[in-house]
């Protein structure tokens, strides 16, 4: 690429020296760089190239979501400007780009692309995380920078195991006794068990009709069946394949999915928050787990566990900018569950943003040596010897930001929403070769997806009848709710509710407008687009059943009230979101929220796990109180469902057969 126009800029600290900074814009990149994009971005031997070679050279490796790389020197090396080849491969840090004042104070800077600050110990950290790629270097190393949090691979590995552990410790014993009192397959099991045990027996050709989703789950059993066999036949357990597919063992797949989803949330926080600290990530990962939805489905044979842990997987590769990995992921989480298709779009489009404001960033800013003039020279070198009282000398200055002050175009404040989506869309199409070249696999796993709906003839395999897609728009109102509630700290306090009566009071114009149609908007959508499902009617072995007929429709007017309440969830969580992420993320987590529970007929809280998920990784970090208290909320949601699962059996007239609430 041509060096293109140039200008230059002058910058300087507190004292009298000055520097030059070169800002290059250069020509919008064409197609003929396809081959240079290509040697830079795809791994060397494919889908092998994450086992050691990360998808990227080693100057970029980990981009956070809406935030630009960034890294200050250490004062080891403050004198000298930084090289781009001293960064070891496997590093994720990336040569400085941004210019803050408020570095020394450890404050979040309010920028919307989320830059990186130093805090108050001197460490490079970024506000919405990014810094994540292994092979970070810590604290003290030898090229002379900081990692995220001066973190190590060991203190990583310690929370990883310590989350693990604790899922292990309630899971495998309570599996156990669920496998006890409950034997034999229930409710959906009746459809998934014994098609993975036909697998089993090799018959990958007999399909259930009334299966609705793929068989990735089934994949994920037969090779866990497989790594336990070797040892089962050894040992006379089992001398047969097949004879190890108990719905006992089947079950057990979950609470290993479920160990891997506490793990991987611990590693996204540190990616997305790296602030946060390992304790605290530890904390939060252990919380998610406790979530009841997700804790409950860890002791059955259903999907969702298996799906939670695939799409957080696509999702921490995605920060990791080892694209070709986190596609793969994608496609697996698609086979577990079809509009998982939507997080990966989500996720991949982020990431393309993400990743075309770094490509902007690094071909638009570039260093020069300062060249300072002998007077400015002494009279720095004066300043620094000058004694300020007999016997005391001046404290020498040695902050590398007043040394060398980076201009940088990405922490320029948008007025407006419009300004944000048209600057994304120039930056995209200004890398937009090597963009595509990134996000291929991404795009190969959607043309495959299409494909099928089309071979299929729509989105679910089986029970296409009671599984078609409907305007449910009320399923929208009602996931804001149920996820506000269960992140009850967040959004259900006396403090949250004033800092958005304030908000409010300051837009006065806007937030009236938005309450209005917000609130005519719902009305619509809970009149006319609230739909009753007759599983939801018939079933009382749900939940959701005493819900629909105990509150909504206690009286016809109940369900119009709720409306307020259901506006001021979604108010709530779009103003913690937008703390920390751009409104273009925002945007775009609303329309996946819509686009994943709206086409389901069926009011099922399962379906709310991933996105609340999300909400949670990307929420702030409230006090130790507030999430003991939480978790023993949690706990206590949990063990009661359980029990009443267990221990309260009951019969129906029409049908034989134990039933159990769920």
């Amino acid at each position: 690429m041509g060096k293109g126009k140039q200008e230059e800029l002058t910058v300087g600290g507190g004292d009298s020296r000055r520097w030059k900074v070169r800002r290059i814009r250069p020509r919008p990149p064409s197609c003929s760089d396809l081959g240079l994009a290509l040697s830079s971005t795809l791994p060397p031997f494919g889908l092998l190239g994450w086992a050691g070679e990360f998808a990227q050279p080693a100057s970029y490796v980990g981009l956070a979501q809406n935030a630009q790389p960034s890294l200050k020197p250490t004062a080891t090396n403050a004198e000298a400007p930084p090289r781009r080849d001293s960064l070891r491969r496997g590093s994720c840090t990336a040569p400085p780009l941004h210019r803050t004042s408020s570095v020394d104070s450890g404050k979040l800077l309010p920028s919307p692309s989320a830059e990186a600050y130093r805090s108050a110990s001197g460490e490079v950290v970024t506000s919405s995380g990014f810094l994540c790629a292994p092979g970070a270097r810590g604290a003290g190393s030898g090229a002379g920078f900081r990692s995220a949090a001066g973190r190590s691979q060991y203190g990583w590995g310690m929370g990883r195991l310590t989350v693990a552990a604790a899922v292990a410790a309630w899971a495998i014993p309570l599996a156990a006794l669920v496998a006890s009192i409950v034997p034999d397959p229930y409710m959906d099991e009746i459809f998934h068990v014994p098609q993975v045990q036909r697998y089993c027996r090799g018959d990958f050709l007999i399909w259930d009709p009334m299966i609705t989703t793929p068989p990735g789950l089934y994949y994920i059993s037969l090779a866990y069946v497989a790594s336990l066999f070797p040892g089962a036949w050894v040992t006379r357990i089992a001398e047969a394949f097949d004879a190890l597919c108990t719905t006992a063992l089947l079950r057990s797949t979950n609470v290993i999915m479920a160990m891997i989803c506490g793990v991987l949330v611990h590693d996204l926080l540190l990616c997305i928050r790296p602030k946060i600290g390992k304790r605290k990530a530890t904390a939060f990962a252990i919380l998610v787990a406790l979530y009841p939805i997700h804790w409950f489905f860890t002791f059955l044979y259903y999907t969702d566990v298996a799906s939670l842990a695939a799409v957080l997987a696509m999702y921490l590769f995605c920060l990791k900018k080892q694209f070709w990995v986190s596609a793969a992921f994608g496609a697996f989480s698609i086979l577990l569950r079809q509009t998982n298709v939507i997080w990966m779009i989500f996720f991949a489009a982020n990431g393309a943003i993400a990743h075309a404001q770094y490509l902007y960033v690094k071909d638009n800013v570039c260093y020069e040596n300062s060249e300072l003039t002998d007077k400015s020279n002494k009279e720095a070198s004066h300043m620094d010897n000058k004694t300020t009282a007999p016997g005391l000398r001046r404290r020498r200055n040695n902050n590398p930001i007043n040394k060398r002050e980076v201009v940088s175009e990405s922490n320029i404040m948008y007025s407006s929403f419009t300004e944000e989506i048209w600057d994304a869309i120039f930056k995209l199409w200004n890398s937009k070769c090597e963009v595509l070249i990134a996000f291929i696999p991404f795009a190969m796993v959607l043309l495959v997806f299409v494909a099928f709906i089309v071979w299929n003839g729509g989105i679910v395999l089986g029970a296409k009848e009671a599984h078609v897609v409907s305007p449910h728009f009320a399923q929208f109102l009602y996931f804001g709710l149920v996820s506000a509630a269960a992140l009850l700290p967040w959004h259900f306090t006396p403090t949250r509710a004033s800092d958005l009566f304030h908000w409010c009071r300051k837009n006065k114009t806007y937030s009236s407008f938005a309450i209005l149609v917000a609130l005519g908007l719902s009305l619509v959508a809970v009149h006319l687009f609230s739909i009753a499902h007759p599983y939801l009617l018939a079933d009382n072995r749900h939940y959701t059943f005493y819900i629909w007929r105990k509150v909504i429709q206690v009286h016809w007017m109940m369900k119009y009230s709720l409306t307020p309440v259901y506006v001021y969830s979604w108010f709530s969580i779009v103003n913690i979101l937008g703390k920390s992420q751009t409104r273009l993320w925002v945007l775009s987590f609303v329309l996946s929220v819509a686009l994943a529970v709206i086409p389901a007929p069926l009011v099922e809280f399962r379906y709310y796990t991933i996105p609340l998920v999300i909400l949670v990784l990307h929420s702030p970090v409230i006090s130790n109180v507030k999430l003991l208290a939480l978790g023993f909320l949690y706990a206590a949601v949990d063990f009661f469902t359980l029990a009443m699962f267990l221990f309260r059996p009951f019969q129906w007239q029409h049908e034989p057969g134990t039933q159990r609430n769920m």
